[in-house]
């Protein structure tokens, strides 16, 4: 099974106009798209998302795959815990409870 760690990074906001603001205007990233569930930021060669939310996650690492179904029957039987399944992503906690994103990417 083959991971690549992607330029993403998400971060999962409760009030993401605020949000906007601060990592627009106070960190100066460049804002390339928003919408009412996410903004994607660029600073350099990363994307930066932030996703509205019930609650605040700390930021998330991006993994792509080629397979969704296969990596997320592998990351289950190494012990992640999938929290999240969208299809073609999931998010899944690993044995620190340290959430990350895989994401098919074909």
């Amino acid at each position: 099974m083959k991971f690549t760690l992607t330029n993403d990074i998400a971060i999962h906001v409760t009030d993401l106009k605020k949000s906007v603001d601060f990592y627009r205007d106070i960190l100066g990233l460049e804002l390339i798209e928003a919408n009412e569930e996410y903004a994607r930021f660029r600073n350099g060669e990363a994307n930066i998302y932030l996703n509205k939310s019930d609650r605040v996650i700390s930021p998330i690492l991006s993994f792509s795959v080629d397979d969704i179904n296969e990596a997320k029957a592998y990351l289950t039987n190494s012990g992640f815990i999938v929290i999240s399944d969208s299809g073609k992503s999931i998010y899944a906690k690993d044995i620190n409870g340290i959430v990350f994103d895989f994401i098919q990417t074909e």
